[in-house]
């Protein structure tokens, strides 16, 4: 398991493609929402000093305020954030909460490759990207653009998300295909998708048991 840290996020789109974003999410990919105005997440085990310095931070709290909220000494908060001690679960979860953040406990994606002369990567499950991520610019490095200068792909336009979507599953690997791929967003572009029948046949399993979700959910 990995923990999952989300401070509370903005709620607010500014047009057309950012509705987009949030009418294809649904029940099984949705994050949880909390409020914070800005979105940090964390995809990997992460220290705890790291992730409560962030948190701290991005709800505008000295360690005094935090220490206040929490009930904790602020000598231990500076500890803490400092990487000098490590927290018992209770007081680690206490210390976040205090921070208006919420901690989701989530299964890691687990990766594997297709066989064959081409492999291709494959995710166990779909996953979200914060909103600014997930409709950020995007250029491709050397390893998955090949000849001449790369593009400029604008993951708030969708035909450029669909294109940028089509070169990191067929060219990349998964830190590759993690940056840039929302989970929701990929199964809003799969059927326009123009990829190696390989890689579509390895990942319309996964694709498949989520649009199930959403009919049963209907």
């Amino acid at each position: 398991m990995c923990v999952q840290h989300r401070p509370f996020e903005s709620n607010r789109e500014s047009n057309g493609e950012r509705a987009g974003y949030r009418a294809a999410s649904h029940r099984s990919l949705r994050p949880r929402r909390v409020a914070l105005g800005c979105s940090i997440v964390y995809d990997t085990i992460v220290r705890f000093a790291e992730a409560l310095l962030a948190m701290r931070k991005a709800a505008g709290l000295t360690q005094a305020d935090l220490a206040a909220r929490s009930g904790m000494a602020r000598p231990n908060i500076a500890a803490f954030e400092a990487g000098r001690r490590e927290p018992r679960w209770e007081t680690a979860t206490r210390a976040l909460e205090a921070t208006g953040a919420m901690i989701d406990i989530v299964e890691p994606v687990v990766w594997t490759w297709t066989t064959g002369r081409r492999p291709y990567a494959v995710a166990s499950h779909l996953w979200r990207l914060p909103l600014r991520e997930a409709f950020r610019s995007y250029i491709p490095g050397p390893g998955l653009w090949w000849s001449g200068s790369p593009p400029r792909f604008d993951l708030a336009d969708r035909r450029d998300r669909t294109r940028a979507y089509e070169l990191v599953l067929r060219e990349g690997g998964p830190v590759d295909i993690r940056s840039i791929v929302d989970g929701a967003l990929l199964i809003d572009v799969w059927l326009d998708l123009v990829v190696p029948a390989g890689l579509r046949l390895a990942w319309q399993p996964i694709i498949d048991g989520y649009q199930s979700d959403v009919a049963e959910a209907s």
